[in-house]
Formats: C-alpha cells, sequence, structure tokens
C-alpha cells in the first residue's frame, strides 16, 4: 500500500516531493507496523496556478485518487494547522495531578469543577 501511496504522490500535480514514515501514526501518535505517514510538500505558490493546483485542489485531487486506487486502506489527505497541535486532526492533552494526595473522590469532584468552568468559556 505505502508503494501505491507513494506513486499517487509521484504523479500529483503541485506535490514537489514526499517522504514515507512506516511504523506511526501522526494522529494517536502510535508506533504500529500498520500505520503510515507520508509528507507531501506542495511546490512554491508562485510556480502554481488554477484552483486545482491551490491547496485544497490538491487536497481534493489526493483523497480522490486514494478513495479509489488504494480501497483496501482507510487514507486522507490533509493540510498541517495553522498553529501546530490544533486542527482537524489535532487538539491538546491536560493532566490534572493530584498533589495532596487527597481522597478519590475529592479529585474527581475538583476535576469535574474544572471542566464545568472550562465549558462555560468561549475560548
Amino acid at each position: 500500500m505505502t508503494k501505491k501511496v507513494e506513486e499517487i504522490l509521484a504523479k500529483t500535480e503541485g506535490v514537489q516531493a514526499y517522504s514515507s514514515i512506516i511504523g506511526f501514526s501522526l494522529l494517536s501518535r502510535v508506533s504500529s507496523t500498520l500505520q503510515r505517514v507520508h509528507v507531501h510538500p506542495a511546490q512554491a505558490v508562485s510556480e502554481r496556478e488554477g484552483a486545482a493546483l491551490e491547496a485544497r485542489g490538491i487536497l481534493r485531487n489526493l483523497n480522490r485518487a486514494l478513495a479509489t486506487q488504494v480501497p483496501e486502506a482507510t487514507r486522507f489527505a490533509f493540510s498541517p494547522p495553522a498553529i501546530p497541535g490544533f486542527g482537524n486532526a489535532g487538539g491538546f492533552s491536560m493532566w490534572l495531578q493530584d498533589r495532596a494526595a487527597g481522597r478519590w473522590s475529592f479529585s474527581i469532584r475538583t476535576s469535574r469543577a474544572f471542566l464545568e468552568a472550562a465549558r462555560k468559556r468561549p475560548d
């Protein structure tokens, strides 16, 4: 499957180059032999003309090709987020730590109160 995806990337107009990372999921950050990441920078904007060669057009063409030519796998192309860690495929993680080594019931109440207050904030 990796070879198929690399052939698609090599033929896709607007893709400058590509790299394949086998055994890692960028979305879940899990190492697994079944996971693949293909990184493909686009050509410079000055070298691309027309809607089909805008970022969305390149992604649309890639996703169409991946869906039809690699049906045996779940594959999709997406842009990196404007802010690393935030975007359609990302988010953030947070850990609350009970440094007082109190009772579980206190930690659960405190965590729920924190989440309830966080959900009320628009940011």
